[in-house]
């Protein structure tokens, strides 16, 4: 999960260590985006609160990202290996899904300008 986000997504890692109990890189990594700060953590060090997850997960979200220039993110994200599931275009904007190697469903798109 580490190296798609840091290396297919090109999400920048932030240096900052979670603390003793956990190994950054191997059970938790954060994500410094823009001001906004995305974590991940290995679950596996919470057998418990693993197994409350449920499958298929009817509570889950969709991760989304803004972009400012669409085709470009989409292509680039393709050429580092990311496979789009489902694209196309609303009345607000462009988006593309896609999923993290744990399957988690992400999103990428871009909203129209009101002018």
């Amino acid at each position: 999960m580490l190296a798609f986000y840091r290396d297919v997504l090109q999400l920048p890692l932030a240096e900052m260590p979670p603390g003793e109990s956990q190994k950054p890189g191997a059970e938790w990594a954060r994500f410094e985006l823009q001001g906004t700060r995305l974590e991940l953590f290995a679950l596996s060090r919470s057998p418990r609160r693993a197994a409350r997850l449920p499958v298929p997960r009817q509570n889950a979200a969709v991760l989304c990202f803004i972009v400012d220039d669409f085709e470009d993110v989409q292509r680039a994200l393709a050429v580092r290996g990311v496979t789009f599931e489902q694209s196309g275009q609303r009345n607000w904007g462009r988006f593309a899904h896609f999923r993290d190697p744990e399957g988690n469903e992400l999103q990428i798109y871009q909203q129209y300008l009101n002018t």
